[in-house]
């Protein structure tokens, strides 16, 4: 019996090993990709500048849907104005110097 408990835990350690190697080996690729302090501190100032320009554009600039708004009003006042224009010449006439000059002779 005794020999028995000694042989039935080598499968229990094997597994418990192969399921440590796993993790070490996940542990091991997360660390070579995780990014070192010194990204991380140029991103972060990179963001910090980003945000700043977003800032100052955002007090210099007309936000986009006023933009489009007024865009509209514009071309529903060009066509009021081509309308009214429209609306005025009822009659063109063309006045040919050489045709009168024919009826004349």
């Amino acid at each position: 019996m005794e020999t028995f408990l000694n042989f039935s835990w080598t499968p229990f350690l094997a597994v418990f090993a192969w399921v440590v190697n796993r993790v070490m080996t996940r542990l091991d690729s997360l660390e070579s990709g995780k990014a070192d302090s010194n990204a991380i501190a140029r991103l972060d100032s990179e963001l910090h500048e980003m945000e700043k320009r977003q800032d100052r554009l955002l007090h210099t600039t007309v936000p986009r849907t006023e933009f489009k708004g007024d865009i509209g009003l514009l071309h529903q006042r060009c066509n009021e104005l081509s309308n009214i224009k429209e609306d005025k010449i009822k009659d063109i006439r063309l006045v040919n110097s050489k045709h009168k000059d024919k009826k004349d002779g």
